[in-house]
């Protein structure tokens, strides 16, 4: 491999990566006089970059998963477990509750059309009354509209359900 002139190594620096460094380990082997002064200070000065790059990047993946988990354990802190309320959706005014219960046990929950939610009620034993007007196939494969009667704990479970018509 002939010797280059340091202008030539620039250009091959800037133009060729995988030349220059072919050319760096030849020489390494080869001739460490030249590698010295042509070489040895560019390539440890780009070693030291890749360290600091690394050295970096490592600390940049530990802040975002520290970020991550700090995020679940506020999440998991202040916004409780909601399982146990019985109140209507925002989205679309069904109660989580009577609404699972409800489909675990008609016919065809595919077909299944909700028409209208009451707000849940207390009672005086701390239980809540929703009743709930849908749409639904029947055994012989017609629509009906259903109304129910849900009684629901004060913890969230359905205790019962019974149509009123």
């Amino acid at each position: 491999m002939e010797k280059l002139t340091r202008e030539q190594i620039e250009r091959l620096k800037q133009t060729d990566a995988k030349s220059y460094y072919d050319h760096a380990r030849y020489f390494y082997v080869h001739d460490v006089e030249y590698y010295k002064e042509f070489f040895e200070q560019d390539i440890k000065r780009r070693n030291e970059i890749e360290k600091r790059k690394k050295k970096n990047f490592g600390w940049i993946v530990a802040g975002s998963i520290g970020v991550i988990i700090f995020m679940f354990i506020v999440l998991a802190v202040f916004k409780g477990d909601d399982s146990g309320s019985v109140k209507n959706s925002e989205w679309d005014g069904s109660v989580k509750q009577c609404k699972t219960y409800l489909m675990d046990r008609i016919r065809d929950p595919d077909s299944y059309e909700s028409i209208e939610w009451s707000k849940p009620v207390q009672g005086k034993n701390g239980n809540y009354l929703v009743r709930h007007k849908y749409r639904a196939k029947n055994g012989f494969g017609g629509y009906v509209i259903s109304t129910v009667l849900f009684l629901v704990s004060d913890d969230g479970d359905v205790i019962s359900m019974e149509t009123v018509d």
